[in-house]
């Protein structure tokens, strides 16, 4: 392996790059679907090669739509993906594709750092960040280091992901690409593969560049010799970005989960609002069980008489009898008695329904007489 992490006891010039930034700017593509940035290494007749976070890559052979000042330029693929170092290698055709920015190597050891990136708000338009190198880390999520930076100016934001990180030094003049950006804190702080990893992974994927593309790699003689080893990862620093969103694809998806659900809610939330104000009737649930019987109430105050009644009609006349038989003829006889029971006249044989004449008279006692 050549050299690792020369960056790391680097002692940085806080002026900003001085020299003209339109040879790095060129280089600085935009990705899409997943709407990261990435840089453009190498070029050749027919085939050009670029550099992004690994985070930002669907699966190798996957395809890619690669952007330039706001175009589309041609449609890439993934060749390499190595997610421990969170650094991806895609290719691309050549024709139409600005040139080329060569990783520089071996690392200066002093020199002034710029970054240069599509952040998602201005996803056309390239922007730029003077940064300051503050120190090198463990990364939680990647289980590996990352060269962290101050911005002293400029953006970084969703959408910056996979962006280069440029090296300047003025006495030697010479500069070139020196980290990918990999994860940060919006306009405040950049994360960034280190140039000795980028050197470990291109060393391993060199062989899948077409032959006139691999001088992906500018190197010079250095003024003085590479400082080798490590440094400690400092400890972490208030501000630094949360693990639970530590790249822009995920705070990417963050967002667009959250706004789903949020037009979700509203979607409903109108719904609602319309059922209330145009409530539909549904059909008549089943009748329920009959229920216990309750206690029994107290007695009322009794009600006041009722009206009386209207007459009630006439009936009508009954259908007359059916006349009886007639009787038959008979006789009697008719005795008349005194008051001592004796018969004083009697008639024999009187037929019903005759007169018979009577002389009272003569029955009466005479000191009843007049």
């Amino acid at each position: 392996m050549r050299s690792l992490v020369f960056a790391l006891v680097v002692s940085q010039v806080a002026t900003s790059i001085s020299d003209d930034t339109s040879s790095y700017m060129g280089s600085v593509v935009r990705i899409w679907p997943v709407g990261c940035s990435g840089c453009i290494i190498a070029k050749g007749s027919e085939h050009a090669f670029g550099l992004s976070a690994a985070h930002c890559a669907g699966t190798v052979g996957s395809t890619i739509h690669v952007y330039s000042s706001g175009k589309e330029i041609a449609k890439g693929i993934w060749v390499a993906v190595d997610r421990t170092r969170d650094l991806a290698l895609f290719k691309l055709p050549s024709a139409n594709v600005p040139e080329p920015t060569s990783v520089i190597d071996p690392l200066p050891q002093t020199g002034s750092w710029l970054s240069i990136s599509h952040p998602a708000n201005s996803p056309n338009v390239r922007q730029r960040a003077d940064l300051v190198f503050r120190d090198n880390r463990m990364h939680a999520t990647l289980k590996n280091t990352r060269n962290v930076f101050d911005l002293k100016n400029g953006k970084f934001a969703g959408g910056s992901s996979g962006g280069p990180i440029f090296i300047s030094n003025m006495k030697s003049g010479t500069s070139g690409l020196a980290g990918i950006s990999t994860h940060g804190v919006d306009n405040r702080q950049i994360w960034a593969a280190e140039h000795g990893q980028i050197m470990a992974f291109m060393e391993v994927n060199e062989k899948l560049m077409d032959k006139d593309c691999r001088v992906w790699c500018e190197r010079w003689k250095p003024d003085l010799p590479p400082a080798p080893g490590n440094i400690t990862p400092g400890p972490p620093i208030e501000g630094d970005i949360p693990d639970w969103i530590n790249s822009d694809r995920e705070r990417s998806i963050e967002h667009i989960r959250v706004r789903s659900m949020l037009e979700s809610c509203e979607k409903r939330i109108a719904q609602l609002e319309l059922m209330l104000q145009n409530p539909i009737k549904g059909n008549d649930g089943r009748d329920g069980k009959d229920g216990m019987d309750g206690t029994a109430g107290l007695q009322g105050i009794p009600g006041l008489n009722g009206k009386d009644g209207l007459p009630g009609r006439d009936g009508k006349d009954g259908k007359d009898g059916i006349a009886g038989p007639q009787g038959r003829s008979g006789v009697v006889t008719i005795r008349f008695i005194d008051e001592k029971g004796r018969e004083i006249k009697r008639h024999e044989a009187v037929a019903t329904g005759s007169t018979v004449n009577v002389h009272v008279e003569r029955f009466l006692r005479k000191d009843t007489r007049k």
